[in-house]
């Protein structure tokens, strides 16, 4: 499962994508917290008492931005996967997706929009990211 959000009402719960069925769930804290401590979602971690995202900012869906904000889900083929906060489920090609997440105010979660393409954030847990971000430091 990945980890694609979070919403504030009524109460906070986590928006969850499962690969195989291919369908989003809501959680609850106490729920989330068990599925990250059994290893059951590859992009989130507990840092004390806190759920982070590994691989991006841990967005809040709300009505405003749950079409607006995306997790890219990957790139088969060159057709691009990337799904809302409300579960809603978007392929299409490089140059649609750039055009597409270009127009209006649409924000990536996981990924950045370059001149070579869509580059999605891999990092999947925050030792990984620290000891790239620290190789980076020691070859300069």
């Amino acid at each position: 499962m990945i980890l694609i959000g979070k919403k504030l009402t009524p109460t906070v719960s986590f928006i969850l994508y499962d690969e195989e069925t291919e369908k989003t769930s809501e959680v609850g804290n106490t729920e989330m917290t068990s599925l990250i401590l059994n290893k059951k979602v590859s992009n989130a971690q507990l840092e004390n008492t806190v759920i982070k995202m590994t691989d991006g900012s841990l967005t809040v869906f709300d009505q405003k931005n749950t079409h607006s904000v995306f997790y890219v889900l990957g790139c088969t083929d060159g057709v691009y996967s990337l799904i809302d906060g409300s579960g809603e489920i978007w392929k299409m090609s490089l140059n649609a997706a750039r055009a597409f997440l270009e127009q209006g105010k649409k924000k990536l979660i996981n990924a950045k929009i370059s001149s070579k393409g869509i580059s999605i954030n891999k990092h999947r847990n925050f030792s990984t990211a620290l000891s790239r971000s620290t190789e980076h430091y020691h070859q300069s």
